[in-house]
């Protein structure tokens, strides 16, 4: 009598109980408020977090959105007069009428400015950050379930997300990924759950305001808008129609602040007005094709929207023009630019002498616990969202990291618009190293699986040798000895 084989056992289903839930929320929260509380009262010190404290300091005065003011330019004088001739320039006493950034993380910050305005205004902004991104932990337990993944490949994926240095550390600073990165994981979380919770109402109302606000934090993020609404037309089982309620919430938010911007230009504009700027600087002749701060400070003598729009349009189009070859190289470049290791705080804060000389072994140590989580999210989740089952949960991640990560190109990058990414690969890394049992139809695709695999590998080990060949000179000397005195920029 022959043996039958049995079949093999599919990945059982499962949900971690609320009380887990909470333990691993309550765990990522404290690490990230132990990061944060040594800081609470650090003062700013970099261009960005200076403009977004500027302009939600006149929204919650009532002033409007406007920046340099009379007495913010007296005080930033040092720094300005380098590249404004500010003996010949005036300043309006409440500000200067602007639409250069978007509007949400200065609104974002308004809120707590509104509560306390003094000297202290960071305190409660960086506690609610590390509580935002403490939260992350709850949408990544929900995707890894989602995965079938084991009970602890979950907890570890949650455990990773809420120790991931970077993001760790990101609630100190003004920037505005500390409001984003939240806006667009939770967006997909609630995208997710709508597909099983298609009637409950509050949902598309609170997708749409997430989802209006996450445009109004980074403009590129309207196209993760049209992703999320194609996505709830297709998912949605009957009235495929609610699946418009989160864009049209979305658009009821945004058209006010596209018709307040077109206003202040004096001509069609969106949510901000910073695209030719950026491809100015990404242009440059004596740029790379990113954010070079150098070149950055050029065109800030002009304090008019409308011109310093004019002017970098102008230039841009005239450094493209000039060398179309070169121009296709830098979107090339960019490739590695946006999936390259995110140092540039560790490389600003160590090199200007803020953390003082840190001997060797441990300043290489510091630099790699730094870099590998991100190689291991890279590879490992690249390769479990390639090859997981979950065919919709795929599609909704996958596309909206791909048109997340597409607009960067033409224009200009940084490592750290990658941090987005982090949370949304974590799952799918966990998924690709878990060991679970595979199905006959499993092992005929396992070639399948080593030659895609093979081909992600060499694609990550590609664009990295490009990356760090170009930024080795710097590592040289950052690492070496006297690294931390020599004052690179941010």
């Amino acid at each position: 009598m022959g043996n039958k084989s049995e079949p093999p056992l599919a990945d059982k289903p499962f949900k971690l109980t609320q009380k887990v839930r909470f333990f691993l929320f309550l765990f990522a929260l404290i690490v990230h408020l132990a990061a944060v509380l040594p800081f609470l009262s650090m003062p700013i010190a970099l261009d960005d977090m200076y403009q977004y404290d500027m302009l939600a300091r006149s929204l919650s005065n009532g002033e409007g959105y406007r920046w340099y003011s009379e007495a913010d330019v007296a005080v930033l004088k040092p720094y300005l007069e380098k590249f404004m001739p500010l003996d010949e320039m005036t300043f309006p006493e409440n500000g200067i009428r602007t639409a250069f950034r978007s509007p949400g993380y200065p609104f974002f910050l308004a809120i707590f400015y509104s509560f306390y305005s003094r000297v202290n205004r960071f305190v409660l902004v960086r506690i609610a950050q590390a509580i935002l991104f403490a939260s992350l932990t709850l949408p990544i337990i929900t995707f890894g379930e989602a995965l079938s993944l084991k009970k602890s490949a979950v907890i570890a994926a949650s455990l990773f997300i809420s120790l991931y240095p970077i993001l760790l550390f990101y609630p100190v600073a003004l920037a505005s990924e500390n409001f984003f990165i939240p806006l667009f994981v939770w967006s997909l979380y609630i995208t997710w759950k709508l597909k099983r919770k298609s009637n409950a109402v509050w949902m598309y109302l609170l997708l749409g305001i997430l989802l209006g606000a996450m445009v109004l934090t980074r403009s590129v993020s309207v196209l993760i808008l049209l992703v999320i609404t194609i996505w709830l037309l297709t998912a949605l089982k009957g009235h495929r129609w609610k699946g418009l309620i989160p864009a049209f919430i979305a658009l009821l938010l945004i058209v006010p602040w596209f018709i307040r911007n077109s206003e202040v230009m004096g001509h069609p504009a969106f949510v901000e007005n910073s695209f030719w700027y950026n491809m100015y600087i990404g242009y440059h002749p004596e740029g790379n094709g990113n954010f070079v701060s150098d070149i950055a400070i050029r065109p800030l003598f002009i304090t008019d929207d409308a011109e310093r729009d004019e002017f970098c349009k102008q230039n841009a189009l005239e450094f493209i023009q000039n060398n179309p070859l070169e121009a296709l190289r830098r979107i090339i470049n960019r490739v590695p630019a946006f999936f390259g290791p995110e140092t540039r705080e560790f490389n600003y804060f160590y090199s200007n002498n803020l953390l003082g000389p840190i001997p060797q072994p441990w300043l290489t140590l510091i630099y790699l616990l730094l870099t590998l989580p991100w190689f291991f999210v890279c590879f490992f989740g690249s390769f479990g969202l390639a090859t997981n089952k979950n065919r919709s949960l795929t599609l909704l991640i996958g596309l909206s990291s791909l048109f997340y990560f597409l607009p960067h190109l033409p224009i200009v990058t940084e490592p750290r618009f990658h941090l987005a990414l982090v949370p949304l690969l974590t799952p799918f890394a966990l998924r690709a190293i878990s060991k679970n049992q595979a199905s006959e139809a499993d092992k005929r695709c396992y070639k399948l699986r080593r030659v895609l695999f093979f081909i992600i590998v060499l694609f990550f080990i590609t664009i990295w040798i490009v990356q760090i060949r170009q930024d080795l000179p710097v590592y040289q000397k950052l690492l070496g000895p006297g690294g931390n005195e020599i004052g690179l920029c941010y």
